[in-house]
């Protein structure tokens, strides 16, 4: 109960703050790091701040690694960026890995924006907006709104393929009712496909051989979690899989191993070559969870600590973290010299996990 009541109270002031437009500073960079290091960015909401685990030197890095904004929601690195989505500020603060500076991409005054994806190929960042059920196409260089459209009720996960947006609609505001899939032309906004599907729509990632994964997080009542394969080219659900309980975190690893995990339900660990389902850990308050080098990473929101575990769930190290830990990220060694201010070409794939064409 003190966890719903918390989760509730998270919720309320980001609906409250999400008009206050605001102008920090940006934020600060934490001093070198080794340059063959591979860190997991975590994501603090709470106390608005990124902490670093240096997963090949096994060490805590000092706190905070870099500053965030208020009741930001999601860090992501793509395209030689580093993004952080601070929903109660209605910006994104933004890193060039390349250089090392540091810069916000303001998103408009009441937007709550929930998500963002990086198009190297369009050269834009889009994003969702979970206030006005708007999808918001960003020239950062320029910190300008190339064009806003409406898109559906609070969208929130978003993915690029090729020149097109494919957005996870939630229909919050509707009991989950209209809840499902648009596809957005990337160039100028317009629609270009919709399907009604689950409930409470919040992920949706693609996989190396082009399909969709949509991660249906339920009602929170009497509709489970489940999780659905989909494809373009016609838009249409190919395969579907029950989970049970609520998940909302999705990642796919780079052995092609699908990670969900959720504040009530479980872990999951899924095969999506072979489609079959490896592992249900029985581990709730999971704000995310990554799988990297056969080991997970799980954000446990309430206990403010990331978990380190092998893939049958027996817990190896445990790691205290900022105040309500929500989203990981890894940055792998090829953008730490560029994040260090010193002179590094990227390399085009992520420790072995090669970068997605459609992006």
């Amino acid at each position: 109960m003190r966890r719903d009541i918390r989760r509730a109270g998270i919720f309320l002031l980001i609906l409250l703050t999400s008009c206050i437009e605001q102008l920090p500073s940006p934020p600060e960079v934490q001093p070198a790091v080794p340059a063959s290091s591979t860190l997991l960015l975590v994501l603090n909401t709470l106390s608005r701040e990124v902490s670093a685990l240096d997963l090949t030197g096994d060490s805590l890095l000092p706190p905070p690694f870099l500053r965030a904004g208020r009741w930001t929601n999601r860090i992501h690195t793509q395209g030689g960026y580093l993004w952080i989505v601070n929903s109660g500020e209605n910006n994104i603060y933004w890193m060039d890995l390349n250089t090392g500076s540091l810069d916000t991409l303001h998103v408009g005054s009441g937007r709550n924006p929930w998500d963002a994806r990086w198009s190297e190929r369009l050269r834009r960042l889009f994003v969702t907006n979970w206030l006005t059920h708007t999808l918001s196409a960003l020239d950062p260089f320029r910190d300008s709104v190339l064009w806003e459209v409406s898109v559906c009720a609070n969208p929130e996960g978003l993915v690029v393929v090729y020149s097109r947006v494919v957005v996870a609609c939630t229909d919050y505001i509707h009991g989950y009712a209209h809840s499902g899939i648009r596809v957005v032309d990337g160039h100028h906004g317009t629609l270009l496909d919709s399907l009604s599907l689950g409930a409470n729509l919040q992920e949706v990632i693609l996989d190396r051989e082009g399909d969709l994964y949509v991660l249906s997080t339920g009602d929170y009542a009497t509709t489970p979690g489940k999780l659905y394969r989909l494809r373009l080219d016609p838009l249409r659900v190919v395969d579907s899989l029950m989970l049970g309980g609520f998940p909302g975190s999705l990642f796919l690893s780079p052995e092609g191993v699908l990670v969900i995990g959720g504040f009530q339900g479980g872990v999951f660990r899924y095969d999506a070559e072979a489609e079959t389902l490896r592992t249900h850990l029985s581990l709730d308050d999971v704000a995310d969870v990554l799988e990297w080098k056969g080991k997970l990473y799980l954000a446990r929101f309430s206990l403010d600590v990331v978990e380190v575990r092998d893939t049958l769930g027996n817990l190896l190290q445990r790691w205290s973290v900022g105040d309500g830990p929500l989203d990981l990220e890894i940055l792998p060694p090829a953008m730490i010299s560029p994040l260090n201010k010193t002179e590094s070409a990227l390399s085009p794939s992520i420790d072995g996990l090669a970068a997605s064409p459609y992006d």
